[in-house]
């Protein structure tokens, strides 16, 4: 999707998200897995903000069309859930390292960890049911 389809769907939704400014990868594929319980932990949050703000737009926006209010097509719904779902995945991976550096499983920080996984995998699978 190029630059100026981006910011045109933008405008047409009358949103000011670009998809293609907001969800840049960040090569979370090519990190080496020792990085410190800080980094991991940050790039999670972030990578985390990045799927709730275009899950909540994306929501917005399929709610709007519904009302008559814009007009999507499909090609750019399916375009937002695939990048959703990208986004969930480096979450999860994310997460996971972020577990694996924690091996008390009484440790309180652990537990919190698992039930915020749940909740988020609840919110995620909203996603697979937006359609217009």
């Amino acid at each position: 999707m190029s630059e100026a389809v981006a910011k045109a769907e933008s405008i047409e939704s009358g949103g000011n998200i670009s998809i293609e400014d907001e969800m840049k990868p960040e090569a979370v594929k090519n990190e080496g897995s020792l990085l410190p319980d800080n980094d991991l932990k940050q790039k999670r949050r972030r990578r985390k903000a990045a799927h709730t703000k275009l899950r909540n737009h994306l929501r917005k926006a399929v709610a709007d069309h519904k009302m008559g209010a814009i007009r999507l097509m499909k090609l750019q719904v399916a375009a937002w859930r695939d990048e959703l779902i990208r986004i969930y995945e480096d979450v999860k991976d994310l997460h996971h390292k972020y577990m694996e550096s924690m091996p008390d499983i009484t440790d309180p920080q652990r537990q919190a960890c698992e039930k915020w996984e749940v909740q988020f995998d609840t919110d995620h699978v909203e996603i697979l049911n937006f359609a217009i």
